[in-house]
């Protein structure tokens, strides 16, 4: 395989030399049409192109073309947090484009993307927040400034949400904003918004946002408000935070709804709601107002709603679709909808689409589908398509990637079938090195089938792949290989590697698991012993102090967990001043038994840590408070993902988990949680993360 390398090498060169030399044309040539045509195609290679950040700085710095600034801001939002260097020459154009709503938009998704690196503008979007006229771009500085500097962002909002002579619409963005950030502290805070505000509207919004933070003292409000208010508006909203919440208890009143409101918008959000409840006693009335109503929206909310309702009069309905509507709309979202529920049996009729259906945009949504939902029986049918010369180019690339897929699932011929029928160099190297990694008694006979074949090409590369395979297995070369397989040999070998893998990594998973362990005891003693100091030694403490001593990195956090403890064991809290209770510091056994109390609830709070800094975080946060990453959860126990834990993922939809609860979920049901594709326990990529919890 040296020469696919050398292909492969030279190319990267190429790429490489390309990028110079656009760089080059960029920053001397005097056309400013050239220049940005050549932006353009250095853009096409941005994944290559980490070395243009600096030029792409300068660009802001002395530019003249709009055109060419613009292409250079959306390419520095691109790279992320890379782009760190950009953010003061983006202040700096803010306040050169002021006035020009859809750059400063883009600067603004641009701080976004930088995240918490543009800390620096900070000021400056606050200045549009309670500055700038439109209101468009207000949303979009709460979105940045949220992405920015995440929890301190709170009371901001506070201060928005209250106000009653803001506007609504920034006012509801606000909301939403806040319920993002998704800690205990922003619902007490939302719970106390609620009895300060007049408007209606704000005060269902912000029901709304309480019960996805999981108060479900709201339930009964948002049913009522769907009920009787008179408001589209109000119960569009209620009906949409019923499904969000999965409220069980409203189907009833969802199904009325959906069925008799005089509001097409507030029907769509009921469809909506019983999609996200997973209602499957609502599975005849949605088929009914699919079949009988003439909205396309409201059609396309019900189709929506049955991806997440699963069953076989919902799959039935949705094939019916596909091969009875005449709207690409309908087909192309019915088409998703089965990928969604994971309908494998609907595999022939979305074949049947990718061969011959007329329109092009269904038989690439069902090309995409096949990869996801496709087993071996499609193979052939797929390679037909591939083997045909007047085949449209987009459907062959789709056609390619839908065998690559089946590849990755461990359908052998997929590949073959993609390394006899392809000129594609890159697709013929990764088929390859797929089928190398594939279970060797899946593979090997394929292999032997092919051995003798007519393409010289084909042979060697079956040579190599079966040398590579034999290497594995401890054979010197291809030929002791096929020998050992025929002989039954391979099979006895596989397992009982297998077996010894699976001990090793055990005792790695305990050994990691212990020094884990070991490490959060240690914090945790020495926080809860320095609470105890506190207690017995201060009368009163500053909040900064104390947050401190407990490793609590913000105060804010600390203060909010003082005030969740029980009223009879509160401390008081004056000016930024910790009181403790006289009671906590007497010789005795109340005393004793209320700073146990207090000690396990610091416990609970101390539980998990954010997988990216090690901060601690409580279970039901959506967003680290420290660093601003989305807190990572298993897809398994759905739970935080600590730091330094294990972890494993999906190579076919990349979705994470701890990685001994995703290997135990594959050993037992043989396929992803997530995606619901076939994958072998080895399948699961592990991504060990070094160091140890941060003490802090």
């Amino acid at each position: 395989m040296n020469w696919i390398c050398e292909i492969m090498s030279e190319e990267q060169k190429q790429i490489t030399e390309k990028i110079i030399g656009l760089l080059k044309v960029i920053k001397d040539n005097p056309d400013e049409g050239v220049r940005f045509v050549a932006l353009q195609e250095l853009q096409s290679h941005q994944e290559h192109a980490e070395r243009a950040i600096p030029n792409l700085v300068e660009i802001l710095q002395s530019e003249t073309s709009y055109d060419v600034i613009y292409l250079a801001i959306q390419m520095l939002g691109n790279f992320g947090s890379k782009a760190d260097k950009a953010v003061p020459e983006l202040i700096d154009l803010v306040e050169n484009f002021y006035d020009d709503e859809e750059i400063l938009q883009l600067i603004l998704e641009t701080f976004g993307k930088i995240g918490k690196s543009a800390k620096n503008a900070e000021r400056c979007i606050k200045g549009i927040i309670e500055d700038y006229g439109e209101k468009t771009i207000r949303v979009y500085a709460i979105q940045a400034l949220q992405r920015v500097i995440g929890s301190e962002i709170i009371p901001l909002l506070e201060k928005i949400i209250c106000n009653e002579d803001e506007d609504e619409i920034i006012r509801v963005e606000s909301i939403h904003t806040s319920t993002k950030i998704g800690t205990k502290g922003v619902l007490n805070k939302l719970t106390a918004m609620l009895e300060k505000v007049n408007s209606e509207e704000i005060k269902v919004n912000i029901e709304s946002a309480m019960g996805e933070l999981g108060d479900s003292k709201v339930t009964p409000k948002l049913m009522a408000r769907l009920m009787e208010s008179e408001k589209p508006y109000e119960r569009a909203v209620a009906a949409e935070a019923l499904g969000k919440i999965h409220a069980k208890e409203a189907i009833p009143i969802l199904l009325e709804t959906a069925i008799e409101d005089q509001d097409i918008l507030v029907r769509e959000k009921a469809v909506k709601a019983l999609g996200n409840v997973q209602s499957k006693e609502a599975t005849d009335i949605l088929i009914q107002i699919l079949n009988e109503e003439e909205n396309k929206d409201l059609r396309l909310e019900v189709i929506d709603a049955f991806g997440k309702i699963g069953g076989d009069d919902v799959i039935k309905s949705l094939e019916d679709v596909i091969e009875n509507e005449s709207d690409d709309d309908l087909r192309i979202k019915a088409i998703n909808a089965l990928v969604d529920i994971k309908s494998f049996k609907s595999s022939t009729i979305l074949t049947a689409l990718l061969y011959e259906d007329q329109s092009f945009q269904v038989r690439k949504t069902a090309g995409k589908a096949l990869g996801i939902l496709g087993k071996a029986d499609i193979v052939d049918p797929l390679v037909d398509i591939l083997q045909n010369m007047e085949e449209d180019e987009t459907i062959l690339e789709i056609v390619k990637d839908t065998l690559l897929k089946l590849g990755q699932k461990g359908y052998a011929s997929a590949l073959i079938g993609l390394i006899k029928n392809s000129d594609d160099i890159d697709i013929k190297d990764e088929a390859t090195k797929m089928i190398i990694n594939i279970e060797p008694m899946m593979v090997i006979p394929e292999l032997l089938a092919i051995r003798n074949d007519r393409d010289s090409l084909i042979r060697s590369l079956t040579a190599y792949m079966l040398t590579e395979i034999g290497k594995k297995l401890g054979f010197e070369d291809y030929e002791k290989l096929i020998q050992a397989y025929q002989a039954g040999s391979i099979e006895r070998n596989t397992q009982q590697s297998q077996i010894l893998v699976e001990l090793e990594q055990k005792k790695m998973d305990i050994l990691s698991k212990i020094q884990d362990q070991e490490a959060e005891i240690e914090l945790q003693i020495e926080r809860e012993n320095n609470l105890r100091k506190i207690i017995k030694r201060y009368s009163e403490i500053s909040l900064e102090r104390m947050a401190k001593l407990l490793k609590f990195k913000k105060t804010l956090d600390m203060e909010t967990w003082l005030l969740d403890l029980p009223d009879e064991l509160a401390f008081e809290i004056q000016k930024d001043v910790v009181k403790i209770p006289q009671l906590l510091q007497t010789e005795s056994i109340e005393a004793e038994e209320a700073i146990n109390q207090i000690i396990d609830s610091f416990k609970e709070v101390s539980r998990y840590t954010c997988y990216y800094c090690g901060y601690p975080i409580e279970k039901d946060y959506k967003l680290c408070p420290d660093c601003g990453e989305h807190v990572m959860r298993c897809e398994v126990c759905k739970l935080p993902i600590s730091f330094g834990d294990d972890i494993g993922f999906c190579p076919l939809c990349e979705s994470k988990g701890h990685l001994s609860h995703l290997q135990e979920w594959v050993k037992t049901n043989s396929n992803c949680p997530h995606c619901m594709q076939r994958i072998p326990v080895e399948g699961i990529v592990p991504l060990r993360k070094k160091g140890k919890k941060k003490r802090r």
